[in-house]
């Protein structure tokens, strides 16, 4: 079987569901479980291979009006008369604006858009996309799904959908004469199927990407990363080269990550002259009440601002709170705080336990 068809779900004690992949893919979010099942009970299920383009949140894109079609490689140039409007869509796989489209509106019959898939400058027939009306039938109201190529970055799946959205003959008050407004999806949903206690159960996670995941591993270096601390401050993670640290992905609206608190303190009072810090890369949405919050519990190490991390959970896969790893002095991974024999565990009474035993008298 393809390995990107083989999941693992697993319902977790903490504030999520989390679904962890035989593909290389973990520690992602997805449906909650029956309030039945069991905490750390494992489930198998099947990946769809397709993604499917997250439609909720479209943005727009101007499209101006191509004056001079000869600066445009067409395998088949657009026939004359039509409209023609050009524009770059969002290429989700590299992160940026990147991907050439043009839109081309025949007199006579109904549009459709090009976009260069392999960036090679040329405009072939398979790069073409008809616009057709979507589920409410509208003539003025026209979709395309376009599939982006990920087979080459090492993907698990084949294409990353683009869907694109055209409203025919508006014109909208910001635009000028001859342009054209598309609407487009920048993320993707990864769904599947898991039996639950016998109930086939459909869960699906915000796909953000395996082109942009690390893969950390016990005994690999943990690459150096920027953040801001909650004092405004730019900092970056290889300042704490030399200590032993424990990154601590939390939330104060997580209730497991409350009840982590007093093993944290007391385990940065106990240990923090043997070399020991802790780094919290925090995830509420405002982290103004929590500076009272943390001034109160008498926690007095770094904190990470959310927005300044978010890059580094998604390249994490970090959806489930809270979420520890520990640090050696040398940048090198020393636990995931995975069941495994050969990682030190750092929740609760464990955690002390554990930094009692690595860190140096």
């Amino acid at each position: 079987m393809p390995r990107h068809t083989v999941s693992r779900f697993r319902a977790a004690s903490a504030c999520a569901f989390v679904l962890s992949l035989a593909a290389p893919f973990a520690a992602l979010a997805a449906a909650r479980p029956p309030a039945s099942a069991a905490a750390d009970t494992e489930y198998l299920g099947k990946l769809n291979t397709d993604l499917v383009p997250n439609v909720d949140d479209l943005d727009q894109v101007i499209f101006k009006p191509v004056r001079d079609l000869s600066k445009i490689k067409f395998a088949k140039p657009p026939e004359d008369g039509a409209h023609v409007t050009g524009g770059r869509l969002y290429h989700p796989p590299q992160d940026k604006s990147s991907l050439l489209t043009i839109l081309v509106e025949p007199e006579d019959e109904a549009p459709f858009v090009y976009a260069d898939l392999n960036q090679d400058n040329t405009l072939s027939a398979d790069e073409s996309f008809a616009l057709k009306r979507g589920e409410d039938d509208s003539p003025y109201l026209l979709e395309a799904t376009i599939k982006l190529p990920l087979a080459a970055a090492g993907s698990s799946f084949q294409s990353f959908p683009l869907f694109v959205q055209y409203f025919k003959g508006v014109q909208w008050d910001e635009m000028k004469e001859g342009e054209r407004m598309l609407m487009q999806s920048k993320r993707a949903f990864a769904t599947g199927f898991v039996d639950i206690q016998g109930r086939k159960t459909l869960v699906k996670y915000g796909y953000d990407g395996d082109y942009k995941r690390v893969e950390l591993t016990v005994g690999g270096e943990l690459p150096d990363f920027n953040f801001t601390d909650f004092g405004g401050k730019k900092r970056k993670f290889s300042e704490f080269r030399g200590k032993y640290v424990l990154l601590d992905f939390w939330a104060a609206w997580c209730g497991p990550c409350r009840r982590e608190v007093p093993y944290l303190r007391e385990a940065y009072k106990r240990y923090q002259d043997r070399g020991f810090e802790i780094l919290g890369l925090n995830n509420d949405p405002d982290i103004n009440p929590i500076k009272d919050w943390l001034k109160k519990n008498q926690l007095g190490w770094t904190q990470a601002t959310p927005d300044s991390v978010k890059d580094v959970m998604r390249a994490y896969r970090v959806r489930l709170f809270p979420t520890t790893m520990l640090i050696g002095p040398d940048g090198k991974i020393l636990s995931l705080n995975q069941r495994k024999k050969d990682q030190p565990r750092l929740r609760g009474q464990d955690l002390l336990k554990s930094l009692d035993d690595i860190l140096p008298l």
